[in-house]
């Protein structure tokens, strides 16, 4: 079977790999990986190592302001152009 090109179906790129999308992909990891860890803060409650629990939930911590801050700073940007709605041309020719 010989692979032909069509620009139709050639999705394959940074956001889509297979098929499957990369956000999705990441997204399904991270959810993995927030239960496994949620997993384990419980384990270290229950055998006695409270500071490798107390760890992990500081470090859940820093995840999540983390994840607030970059979701903040897209949002600051998705306001400021559209209040400052001028045309990029416009901006250049200035």
């Amino acid at each position: 079977m010989r692979f032909q090109f069509n620009p139709k179906y050639d999705n394959i790129g940074a956001q889509n790999v297979g098929g499957f999308h990369l956000k999705k992909i990441f997204s399904r990891i991270a959810v993995a990986l927030m239960i496994l860890t949620l997993v384990a803060i419980v384990t270290c409650f229950y055998i006695g190592e409270f500071t490798y629990a107390y760890g992990l939930i500081l470090v859940l911590f820093f995840v999540f302001a983390g994840m607030g801050q970059l979701y903040k700073l897209k949002n600051d940007e998705y306001m400021y152009k559209k209040l400052n709605n001028t045309d990029e041309y416009n901006e250049y020719i200035r």
